[in-house]
């Protein structure tokens, strides 16, 4: 018992001896080592997120009035991307505001209906075209010719492999849109990477089977859609378009999740910005003559004030992406019109040419009424019922050393130095190039200089001759040789005791004075029986050509609200010189001295509207003569010299 007891004990004591020698073991702490040496450096992390500018301007989260206000600007940074390996183009480029804010989050909405692969950026699009340079054996101008050709493949039943891009379906020049593909580096710079491959499309192209009016040959040849780092391409940016929620699709503008109708007309951003730039892949550099400007926007923009605020939601905007999309291959899917003085809804393609490609389209668009054939109807425009507000002076849109000229351009003058038998035709659509033109089938454009050129060839007119207007004007500095040119001259404008106005006036013929008028007769309306003043009435008996005018506009001031003698006009009368001469006894609105005085003055008195108080103010004016021979001109104001009390 006892033995046990102590062998416990000792076990114990063993124990706390063993304990007490760790705890001993157990010492107070020693000083810190000397800090070792600095290691290697490690690899970079990977780069951060630019930082937001403190200015910038989430067009995302702006409201549909916001929108409406935005404009929009920007520029391309550095030079696309694009090579034989490497076929799909990258961009780079920023937005700002007039004011330099960036613009973020432009790519933020899309739309994808029910069958489509990907979704697509109803505002930020983009487009990139290969120049085909001028022909010079067969005289034909430079065009563009669009890559953007293939239809990307919808879920819906035979539809090619998405993966395939050299199986897919063709269509008209497109744009290129698909959200995935764009960073938004949240500063106001972006990049995006196409979702076509340029370089597939040709085989594309090759491998496509026509079918009802889809024509490959309308897009142009393998050859033309081959990519060439080595040519001429232009690369556009194009940023605005409809806010969400608003446009339909009968008018194509609709900004919508699923593409459906929003039910509510567009509302389009203030200024869109269509951003672009001429670049070789190859990365040589594009001399400024080889890409041939003839218009420009700004000429546009001299009468029209800001291209496309009227059509494609004013985001299509600078002639610079216009010629891109405008190319011949519009025809693409049009069934073929023949050639005709008298169409019935003829489509995108008549007589083998794309009224869409933008010489045709805009040269007919403005030529108007004055087309010879009838019955045009492209993308529901009817060509001639365009009324062209002025004499059709060639300069107006372009000229690059013609005198007048809005806006000079390095081929501006290529309307007249270069004609083509399809520019010349869209305005000259008399014209069939399929049978002998001045005696021979004209198949190219080499044979149009040697005739249309040379102001010397006794048979042909010289484009600038046969395009010089009646009337003179910043761009026509002299009227086409044989019209008449009449002045009009205003003296001292009075009333008589009756108060009736009192107008002195001269006429000048090509600068010789008028001396001699003529009473003008009567004839009876078969119809009502009414005897009016002959419709062909000529008022000069030396010069018996010319029939109507001039009219006279008088504006005077009355005492008003009790104002003695108001600062401005406020009652304004007219009347024509025929309705002055009228022969006696018939209604009339004055008379009118037959023979000029020693001073060359005919002396108007205005009766139809009788003044009844002593006029304050008086001033004058006196509209054009028309000539019979020719369609009448559009009603010109000429200030004159003016008189007053």
């Amino acid at each position: 018992m006892q033995s046990k007891l102590l062998r416990k004990f000792g076990g114990l004591v063993a124990t706390a001896a063993v304990t007490l020698f760790l705890i001993g073991c157990n010492g107070k702490a020693g000083q810190n080592g000397a800090t070792g040496a600095t290691g290697a450096t490690g690899p970079a992390g990977p780069a951060g997120n630019n930082g937001t500018p403190a200015n910038a301007i989430n067009v995302g989260m702006l409201s549909t009035d916001d929108w409406s206000k935005l404009t929009i600007q920007g520029e391309i940074i550095g030079t696309p991307t694009v090579s034989a390996t490497a076929g799909n183009p990258v961009v780079k480029f920023k937005l700002h505001d007039e004011n330099g804010n960036p613009l973020i989050g432009m790519g933020k909405w899309t739309t994808q209906s029910a069958t489509a692969n990907v979704a697509t950026m109803p505002n930020l699009y983009f487009t990139i075209a290969k120049l085909i340079p001028a022909d010079p054996t067969s005289n034909a101008p430079s065009k563009w010719v669009n890559y953007l050709v293939t239809a990307i493949p919808t879920k819906a039943t035979g539809q090619p492999a998405l993966a395939d891009p050299t199986h897919w379906n063709l269509s008209t020049p497109g744009t290129d849109a698909v959200q995935a593909n764009l960073v938004d580096n949240n500063d106001g710079t972006y990049q995006y990477t196409f979702y076509r491959d340029i370089t597939k499309t040709a085989a594309a192209y090759t491998n496509y089977t026509d079918a009802g009016n889809n024509h490959k040959a309308d897009l142009g040849t393998a050859a033309e859609l081959t990519f060439d780092p080595t040519a001429v391409h232009r690369l556009v940016v194009v940023a605005g378009g409809s806010a969400r929620n608003t446009g339909n699709s009968a008018t194509h503008d609709q900004n919508t999740a699923t593409g459906a109708d929003s039910g509510v007309l567009a509302v389009p951003t203030n200024t869109a910005a269509n951003i672009y730039v001429d670049f070789r892949p190859s990365g040589a550099a594009v001399a400024a003559t080889e890409v041939r400007e003839v218009v420009t926007t700004a000429s546009c923009n001299a009468c029209h004030t800001k291209l496309g605020a009227s059509f494609h939601n004013n985001t299509r905007v600078d002639t610079h992406f216009c010629v891109t999309c405008h190319t011949e291959q519009r025809k693409f899917g049009s069934a073929d019109t023949a050639f005709s003085a008298a169409y019935t809804n003829p489509g995108g393609k008549i007589a083998g040419q794309a009224q869409g490609t933008f010489p045709t389209f805009i040269h007919r668009l403005h030529m108007g009424e004055e087309l010879t054939a009838t019955g045009y109807n492209y993308a529901s425009l009817g060509f001639n019922e365009v009324a062209y507000p002025q004499g059709k002076a060639c300069s107006t849109c372009h000229s690059g050393t013609a005198a007048g000229a809005t806006v000079a351009t390095a081929s501006g003058d290529d309307w007249y130095k270069n004609p083509s038998r399809y520019t010349c035709g869209a305005c000259h659509d008399d014209i069939d190039w399929s049978v002998a033109h001045q005696g021979a089938v004209r198949s190219d454009d080499s044979a149009c200089k040697g005739c249309h050129v040379q102001a010397s060839n006794p048979t042909y007119y010289d484009i600038r001759v046969a395009h010089t207007g009646n009337t003179v004007s910043i761009h026509n500095a002299a009227p086409r040789t044989g019209v008449a040119s009449f002045s009009y001259e205003i003296g001292t404008i009075t009333y008589d005791g009756s108060h009736n106005l009192v107008v002195p006036f001269k006429i000048k013929k090509d600068g010789a004075y008028v001396t001699h008028l003529q009473t003008a007769a009567s004839v009876t309306n078969s119809t009502t029986g009414v005897k009016v003043l002959n419709p062909d009435a000529r008022p000069m008996p030396d010069f018996p050509g010319f029939i109507g005018g001039p009219s006279f506009v008088v504006n005077y001031a009355q005492p008003q609200d009790g104002i003695a003698a108001p600062a401005d006009y406020n009652i304004s009368l007219s009347v024509g010189l025929p309705n002055l001469l009228v022969a006696a006894g018939s209604p009339s609105m004055g008379s009118v001295t037959l023979t000029a005085d020693a001073n060359n003055y005919f002396v108007a008195t205005i009766t139809g509207d009788l003044v009844g108080q002593t006029p304050s103010r008086l001033a004058g004016s006196i509209l054009p003569i028309r000539n019979p021979r020719r369609r009448p001109l559009p009603p010109t104001r000429v200030r004159l010299p003016t008189g007053r009390s």
